[in-house]
């Protein structure tokens, strides 16, 4: 029924029926698992496929199964499984990773860098940008729970800025408004130069809008609008002095 068809319609039923409905794709990869479960090299067998509908379309499959009785060589004799229809979970699956995909390369073309702080651990993941940024190598803090907010914030951080920001940080995490955070800062460039950063971001809440250990937020070099601002005060108090003499 899973794939539109009666028992009467598939009989008579053998191993050929599964190869005839399985997906090319899918029917050497099941092949290997089932064989290793056989063969006793893994404890069950569980795979996840397509097969086809009678209507046409895929449906995905969980197929899974183990050996209930071997013979005294070992031989498997009776084998038995289940197909569980995952087809809703494996499209939800998919539209998330399309998600992803596509705000993570909003976050390349824009050149924005995400973060995302979990406080149980005091760790934070980064996106390329967040590093690249500043002339950093992403590949430098790829070590699991090698980025943490002192390495790769606090410790970039103007001197000037650093208690500031941390104050605001801390008071932000605190109060545990509804409005966003925001705040801008220094961070030092490889290059030893200082880059002005636009920082966002918000308290992450679970279903029933409780606060959970989470926070994301957004990095948005801002230093040319800080350096054009700079020059049309500048370029301001310059007139403003000449209509004053």
């Amino acid at each position: 029924e899973i794939v539109g068809y009666t028992l009467e319609e598939l009989q008579p039923i053998s191993g050929k029926t599964f190869t005839t409905l399985c997906h090319p794709e899918d029917l050497l990869l099941a092949g290997k698992k089932i064989q290793a479960h056989l063969r006793g090299h893994e404890e069950s067998y569980s795979c996840e496929l397509r097969m086809r509908h009678k209507a046409g379309h895929w449906v995905w499959i969980l197929d899974s199964g183990h050996v209930t009785q071997r013979d005294d060589n070992g031989m498997p004799l009776i084998v038995m499984g289940a197909c569980q229809d995952i087809t809703a979970r494996r499209r939800t699956e998919e539209a998330f990773r399309q998600e992803s995909e596509r705000f993570m390369e909003l976050a390349r073309v824009s050149n924005t860098g995400v973060w995302e702080w979990d406080k149980t651990t005091d760790t934070l993941w980064c996106s390329p940008e967040y590093f690249s940024m500043l002339g950093l190598d992403p590949k430098d803090y790829v070590q699991e729970g090698s980025i943490t907010l002192h390495n790769a914030w606090i410790d970039l951080l103007h001197p000037d800025d650093i208690d500031p920001a941390r104050k605001g940080f801390a008071d932000y995490l605190a109060a545990e408004p509804l409005h966003m955070y925001e705040t801008e800062f220094r961070m030092r460039h490889a290059n030893g130069n200082w880059v002005w950063i636009w920082s966002r971001g918000n308290i992450l809440r679970d279903a029933s809008g409780k606060s959970t250990n989470k926070m994301l937020g957004t990095h948005i070099d801002v230093t040319s609008l800080k350096e054009a601002l700079a020059q049309l005060r500048e370029s301001q108090q310059r007139m403003q002095r000449i209509s004053d003499n």
